[in-house]
């Protein structure tokens, strides 16, 4: 009975609940405002509308999606440990409170339990208020289930936040550094991880940083505000019921042999000074160089120095912190940071070195079981995702197709020569990604994802961003593969047989039309198959502007597009055949005239100047030799040739339609028809 009742002192606990109440009644306030009422007032609005609510927005409510709610559930119980710990960040305070016949131990379980109280019972009275509302307005969808879920995660996440509150501020000595450290613990798992692989990508050819960035759920905070859109899974919450009961020992052990006199310092335990110190040194020089990478496009030089005022600002400021002054560049801690500095150096060269043959080290073909390839990761991660699309009709799932997994043995060889040789190239690529970042830009870029799963089950992922043009003889098999060709057309999966509508749509100049007959429905995508399956690499990489846009609209509320490119000689066959060739593209009949000038630079810029004054723009082209063509054949020419503007383009065009209308396009020296070569050769 003895052991028992030392665990907590009742005048302790007595004197936090009377000097802290308004913590529970605030919370308790917040929580009924933010669910039973938000119910409420939701159902009444509902009912003065006459317009039902959806039921998913009750449930929605239940899983976090209320930002104020996600508030107040992350910031009271930080709070909380805050004020019950805020003594210990006064050095009389302190002594006053361990000078008394009691063990500390006993004193801080009091303090815990005082927070399990103010936290736990508005949530309870919260869930139990809640279900009433919802079974008085008889809502239905929303169950018992979603309020005990929401219940014990909505404890779960409060445990921890506290938790991590109270053995922050024991660590710390100053209640402003408390909560911040709370903060930052608490998202430091993710920010942290992402910012270590982010820079180790840098340096390392081939580093999947965006196969490994779902890390979001290594922070609770993070992990909290999605779970409306990603349930929680069990050995989530296993760990995060051992990281409580880890930071309620370590919380026990510290209060035990912290010193009351280190009140006031920034971090109360020498040891973990330095920890602090080049913590925060380290963090603040990932995010500096992470920073000007991204805005200066990779380079080098400015990610260097990224690195430098980073980790510079770092280490004062957490030198000022530590030592209380502003002064703090004294000649030991300009060698420690020298010091540090020497660390980085070496760890960044052993990376670009590649010391541990990462880059080199690839599966070999018997042990590959399939490919995933794609552009980004996105269909690997999300394999149950649809976006919605609206139209006039509704509400339309637009499908997916197929996820681009390549098992066929053609297939896995090629992509592993495509990989090969990127390796084999990889001096000249990290070369060209350090020190020639723009032409990255400039040039055709080609993001590779890659991931070789194995047949013993294990996964090897890859991820490049390649010159397309440098590899054009690797990606040539793989892009006229037929697993490719369905991986990115999602038509070739259709049966004609659900299709409803098709509608051909030309963005260029007012055309449109339809097609309802189910016979020239099957003619069409059947034309359309045989078109996709007969492009060729450079077809498919061709950057000529599509003649038009076809949505296709399928049974049960269902949706797919594609375009009408200018080598789809079969479609094209079919309009013909139908009628309805001169509805679905721009014509040279269409166009007034075209206005050519020798213009190259920043597409954007371009843009913005003809979007301005498309008039002036033309005026200006002509008086600057402008070559303007209103010869038909020569026309159409330009209207087949044409790509958007970009930053490879040679030429500018800008082509003036007889309804008054005009748009602006580019031609590259390579795709330029000739007359316009010619022209300008003179």
């Amino acid at each position: 009975m003895k052991s028992k009742t030392s665990l907590v002192n009742r005048g302790i606990l007595l004197n936090d609940l009377k000097r802290f109440w308004f913590i529970s009644a605030g919370y308790l306030l917040g929580l009924l405002l933010t669910l039973p009422m938000s119910i409420l007032m939701s159902f009444s609005r509902a009912q003065s509308s006459g317009n039902p609510i959806d039921v998913t927005y009750y449930v929605g409510l239940f899983q976090f999606s209320s930002p104020l709610q996600l508030i107040l559930l992350i910031l009271v119980p930080i709070l909380t440990g805050m004020w019950l710990f805020h003594y210990l960040q006064n050095g009389k305070a302190a002594d006053m409170a361990h000078v008394l016949p009691i063990r500390r131990e006993t004193i801080y379980n009091t303090h815990i339990l005082a927070g399990f109280i103010f936290l736990f019972i508005p949530l309870i009275v919260t869930a139990i208020v809640s279900a009433a509302t919802v079974v008085s307005l008889r809502i239905t969808g929303v169950t018992g289930a979603h309020i005990m879920s929401w219940l014990s995660l909505a404890i779960l996440f409060n445990l921890l936040f506290f938790l991590t509150s109270a053995a922050t501020g024991i660590v710390t000595g100053m209640t402003t550094i408390q909560g911040l450290v709370s903060v930052i613990l608490l998202i430091l798992p993710t920010g942290l991880s992402k910012l270590v692989l982010h820079n180790t990508s840098m340096y390392t050819l081939g580093f999947a940083y965006d196969c490994y960035i779902g890390a979001s759920d290594l922070s609770p905070i993070l992990r909290m505000s999605e779970l409306s859109a990603i349930p929680i899974r069990g050995f989530e919450i296993g760990a995060y019921i051992i990281i409580c009961m880890l930071l309620y020992a370590a919380g026990l052990y510290l209060y035990h042999h912290r010193h009351t006199e280190q009140a006031g310092s920034a971090i109360t335990f020498d040891s973990l000074r330095p920890l602090f110190k080049y913590g925060v040194t380290f963090c603040s020089m990932l995010l500096a160089g992470t920073i000007f990478y991204d805005m200066q496009n990779g380079s080098l030089i400015w990610t260097f120095f990224g690195y430098f005022i980073g980790s510079l600002l770092g280490y004062y400021l957490s030198e000022t912190l530590l030592n209380k002054s502003l002064h703090v560049f004294s000649f030991p801690a300009i060698r420690n940071y020298g010091l540090y500095g020497l660390t980085v150096i070496t760890c960044i060269s052993l990376l670009y070195i590649d010391i541990t043959g990462y880059e080199r080290r690839l599966p070999a073909t018997s042990d590959i079981k399939s490919i995933y390839l794609d552009y980004s990761y996105h269909r690997l991660m999300e394999k149950e995702h649809l976006s919605l699309q609206y139209s006039e009709t509704g509400v339309y799932e637009q499908i997916e197709p197929p996820s681009p997994v390549y098992t066929q043995a053609d297939d896995i060889k090629a992509i592993l020569d495509l990989n090969r040789a990127i390796v084999i190239n990889r001096t000249a690529e990290k070369s060209v990604h350090w020190n020639n970042p723009m032409s990255l830009i400039m040039g055709s870029v080609e993001p590779v994802c890659l991931v070789y799963n194995l047949k013993n089950g294990s996964r090897v992922c890859r991820q490049y961003t390649i010159q397309s043009t440098d590899y054009a003889a690797q990606l040539k098999p793989i892009y006229e593969s037929s697993a490719y060709k369905s991986s990115r057309n999602a038509i070739m999966e259709v049966q004609a047989s659900d299709v409803a509508l098709m509608e051909v749509q030309t963005m260029e100049i007012n055309k449109d039309f339809s097609i309802v007959d189910p016979k020239e429905i099957q003619q069409a995508v059947v034309a359309l198959q045989s078109d996709i399956r007969d492009e060729s690499y450079e077809e498919i990489t061709s950057p000529q502007v599509a003649w038009s846009h076809i949505k296709i609209l399928l049974s049960h509320n269902k949706t797919t597009d594609l375009e009408w490119r200018k080598s789809y000689r079969h479609f094209a066959q079919w309009l013909q055949q139908s009628g309805q060739y001169n509805n679905a593209r721009i014509l040279s009949d269409d166009v007034q005239y075209a206005v050519v000038a020798k213009q190259s630079g920043d597409s954007q810029k371009i843009s913005n100047e003809f979007r301005r004054s498309p008039q002036q723009y033309v005026a200006n082209m002509e008086s600057a030799n402008g070559l303007k063509i209103s010869d038909p054949d020569k026309l159409e020419a330009c209207l087949y040739a044409y790509s958007y503007p970009n930053n490879k383009q040679f030429y500018t065009v800008v082509f003036q339609l007889k309804n008054g209308n005009s748009f602006l396009g580019s031609f590259t020296e390579n795709n330029a028809p000739d007359f316009i070569k010619a022209n300008f050769s003179v």
